[in-house]
Formats: C-alpha cells, structure tokens, sequence
C-alpha cells in the first residue's frame, strides 16, 4: 500500500474498516505477553504510529539486529536508543516475511516524501506557517484529487479521525491569501501615513527580536555544556569498563567515536 502512494493515516483506517487486530491485541490472542501499553481485547483500532513502526522493521526481511539499545551505566535502568553505526545486524537469520528488495523500496520512498506535495510538485508558501487554533499543531497543505487548482489547509492533529482535535479547521489557500494580501495592504497604508510611529514600530519589533534570540543562545550554550560534562562522565565509564574487561577495545573505540 505505501508503494501505491497510500499515505500512513489512509493504511491506519484501512486496517481499522478490515477489522485486523492491532499487535498487542494479536499476541494476546495467541497467549504472547509483550510488554507495552494494554489495549482492550479484540482491538483493531489502528494508529499512525504503528503502521510506520512496522514499516521500519528490518527484522521483517530475516535479520536479526543486536544492540538497538543501551543503558548508561548498570546503576541507571533506563534504556536509550543507540546509533546505527554500534548496532550489529546478522543478515538473513530468519525467514523473511517480506523481500529485503520491497523493504528497501519503502524505505527509500518514505525517506523521500516527507510532506504531502501539490500535482506541480512545489510547496505552498504558507506551509509550516499555519497552525490550529484548538490544539496548536501545524494545519497541513492538500489539494482536491480531482481538481488540484483547489488547494486547502486542515488540522494535522484531526488526521481522519485517529487525532485529539475535534475539529478539520479547514481554511482554502485562495481565501488566506485574500486575508494575508488585504492585511500587507492595510500595513502599507499606515506606514505610509503615519511613518515615525512605523519605524518606531518596527525598531522595537527588532528589539524584541535580537533579545529573544540572545536568551535562545543562552539556553542552547547551557545545554550544550551540560552534555560536554555529560560526554566527560561518559568517557570515564567507557575508559573504566574497557579496563575491567567489560568492554572490548573495538568496542571502546567505535563507541568512543561516536561520542
């Protein structure tokens, strides 16, 4: 289906109408106990999540993959996700379910489109601009299948109906445009008639601005230094663990770079 263009929200629904079992609901129905949020019984209430997930599974062409994972010390149970680079993949383990060639082509495909495209192949110049009054997510840019000269906005977070907003909060690209265009004009005006107050307008907009970003900066600083102490407590451990035999040397190395 996502070699047909169907989009992950449209796979979702599909699934739902078929009546399919979501994961969970599937090996409870074969008395597997997987750990992971409990859903009711018999469920088939798809989600966008899921269908990318399994999407993703290189597992599904008959490999088997070591080390997804990690914990920063045995004192911390949490697990991270772990680079590619310190993962080991063991190709061809178990009998795929799907051809690694399919799998690739979808991988390939999903890497490429991130957001839906208008029949020209151009982003909208409102894109990522507009957001939901309701909820605060992004409104997503679409066009009608049959007539794509009418192009449109609705809430991403209402997605046929898999989101929290009750509402599409569907607004159509000509009429924004008409409100955006008669906004510029009714600026244009009063700059022109009245030019002090503008500038003077302006001048602390900029203000504003260059204060923000300041702070911005500030922040991300702090946070980087946090993570090089962070970096430096992290090398201790590998250096220690490399010592004890715990870890091997190329091991300690690959992981070292990657720090």
């Amino acid at each position: 289906m996502t070699l047909d263009g169907v989009g992950t929200d449209q796979i979702a629904t599909q699934l739902s109408s078929d009546m399919v079992l979501v994961p969970m609901a599937y090996w409870a129905s074969k008395g597997l106990s997987r750990g992971g949020k409990a859903v009711p019984e018999g469920c088939t209430a798809w989600c966008r999540s899921t269908v990318i997930k399994i999407l993703t599974l290189q597992e599904y062409c008959g490999d088997l993959i070591n080390f997804k994972t990690y914990s920063k010390s045995y004192k911390n149970k949490k697990r991270l996700n772990n680079d590619p680079e310190n993962m080991v993949v063991f190709r061809g383990v178990n009998e795929p379910i799907i051809d690694r060639a399919t799998w690739e082509k979808v991988q390939e495909k999903r890497g490429k489109i991130r957001k839906r495209k208008p029949h020209s192949g151009d982003r909208n110049m409102f894109s990522g601009l507009v957001v939901c009054a309701d909820c605060g997510r992004n409104l997503n840019f679409h066009f009608n299948q049959g007539n794509h000269d009418i192009q449109y906005f609705n809430c991403s977070n209402y997605n046929s109906g898999h989101g929290t907003c009750n509402a599409t909060h569907y607004i159509r690209v000509d009429f924004l445009e008409q409100v955006v265009l008669g906004e510029i004009r009714r600026l244009t005006k009063f700059a022109s008639h009245y030019e002090s107050e503008f500038v003077k307008a302006v001048m602390g907009h900029s203000q504003q601005a260059a204060i923000a970003e300041r702070q911005y900066k500030e922040k991300e600083l702090n946070r980087l230094l946090a993570r090089d102490k962070e970096l430096d407590r992290l090398f201790e451990r590998l250096y220690e663990d490399n010592v004890a035999g715990k870890l091997s040397d190329e091991r300690y190395a690959r992981m070292a770079r990657s720090y």
